[in-house]
């Protein structure tokens, strides 16, 4: 998979917090139906079509990210894209300032199809205004690794992408995140594979964990809705205190548990057994799955619920 090497490998973090000059400022744009909004601004290209093009894309990304957490998750963003000839992808990064702000790089020339339907960043950076802002370094993997799971079940949620892509995607990105030989816990080794990929893997986990407690009934989904009913990221917040909200919303402790599990030691999955039990199968290069496998209702699940 292609789609996120660029963002493990270079960051895609590095655009300065500030409207670059000449930008035009647009009139706010309704995010979900439900009193959110963006106001956005362009800079580099002004032509109607690339900018119907940018609001169209600013909309369709909000629609996953609102699918998934009921609502978009803050009432208000400042949204700057900037077209350049510096970049061949679509680069992002959120900041947690006071309106918060997404910061885009998009290519000139960019087309439908680049943005409406192989776009993944938008939302990837939507999602992390759902989550607070948290100061330590040592817990980007969940900043991070978070947005990747989500991203993904947001756009199917919404209609935007197929399921069996998100898992072929996973089964051949999320090796990338298990613990090399050597390497600690979350909390200790940070590089880019446990960051991005070793994150997707926690929340993995904690999304199947929670559900085999609830019976099926509550997933991942909940305890973030349940974080940010009270948070979003222009709040600074502990990290324990967080994910205890979390677990409060599902009514279990599956989140701190699993942290206090993986935050100091390594934790190796066993993705090709999860694979299984989770009824996805790769046979000549295709995605195939068999609902006959015990965590089968769970794999439906977290893609529908």
């Amino acid at each position: 998979m292609q789609r996120r090497d660029f963002l493990l490998l270079a960051g895609a973090a590095s655009l300065a917090p500030a409207t670059p000059a000449g930008a035009r400022e647009f009139s706010p744009i309704s995010l979900d139906g439900k009193g959110a909004e963006a106001e956005w601004s362009v800079t580099g290209k002004s032509d109607p079509g690339s900018l119907a093009l940018v609001e169209a894309w600013i909309r369709k990304s909000a629609q996953a990210v609102a699918a998934y957490y009921g609502s978009f998750p803050v009432p208000k963003v400042q949204i700057s894209v900037l077209f350049t000839t510096g970049r061949r992808r679509v680069g992002g990064r959120a900041w947690p300032s006071d309106p918060l702000r997404l910061e885009l790089s998009v290519p000139m020339g960019a087309t439908e199809k680049n943005l409406l339907s192989d776009d993944w960043v938008l939302v990837h950076e939507m999602t992390h205004l759902a989550f607070p802002y948290i100061a330590s370094r040592r817990h980007d993997w969940m900043v991070e690794g978070l947005a990747v799971y989500v991203e993904p079940i947001s756009r199917i949620m919404a209609g935007h992408m197929d399921e069996r892509q998100m898992w072929a995607d996973f089964v051949e990105m999320m090796p990338r995140g298990v613990p090399a030989p050597g390497d600690k816990g979350y909390d200790v080794t940070q590089n880019w594979a446990r960051t991005y990929w070793g994150g997707a893997i926690f929340c993995l986990i904690c999304d199947i964990r929670c559900r085999r407690a609830t019976g099926n009934r509550m997933g991942l989904r909940d305890a973030l809705r349940g974080i940010n009913a009270k948070l979003d990221f222009s709040q600074q917040a502990d990290f324990g205190e967080t994910l205890a909200l979390g677990d409060k919303a599902t009514g279990t402790t599956v989140l701190i548990d699993a942290w206090q599990e993986m935050r100091e030691d390594p934790y190796d999955p066993g993705l090709q057994k999860l694979w299984k039990d989770l009824g996805v199968m790769m046979a000549g290069g295709e995605l195939r799955f068999d609902d006959r496998a015990p965590l089968a209702a769970v794999r439906r699940t977290i893609t529908t619920a």
